[in-house]
């Protein structure tokens, strides 16, 4: 039988996957007449939403790939992927539900 816990968690990861993936591509610290700190700000933004869209999709990818029976079992994939913890979830989860509450605050 499934545990509810890693399903819960790869579903708030690809909540937050989408969402990274939204932002990051806003991020443009290249734009032409930016000051040199918004630069850093947006440069900074990009890096943070870009991380979390590694992670979310590492998240959601490498428990995928075990099921399939695709992954190399070796020390690379052992050290990648951990079952999630309770905490690791709440983590996710809550944050999920902030990037949903916003789009609906949104409009």
């Amino acid at each position: 039988m499934i545990s509810a816990l890693p399903i819960i968690h790869a579903l708030a990861c690809l909540v937050i996957l989408l969402e990274a993936l939204f932002k990051a591509n806003l991020a443009n610290p290249c734009k032409t007449g930016l000051c040199p700190h918004t630069r850093a700000l947006e440069a900074l933004k990009g890096a943070a939403w870009g991380l979390l869209a590694f992670g979310a999709g590492a998240a959601v990818m490498l428990p995928l790939l075990a099921n399939a029976q695709a992954a190399p079992h070796g020390v690379l994939y052992s050290a990648l992927y951990a079952p999630p913890t309770l905490q690791g979830t709440a983590i996710v989860l809550g944050f999920a539900v902030l990037i949903i509450r916003t789009r609906i605050k949104e409009g």
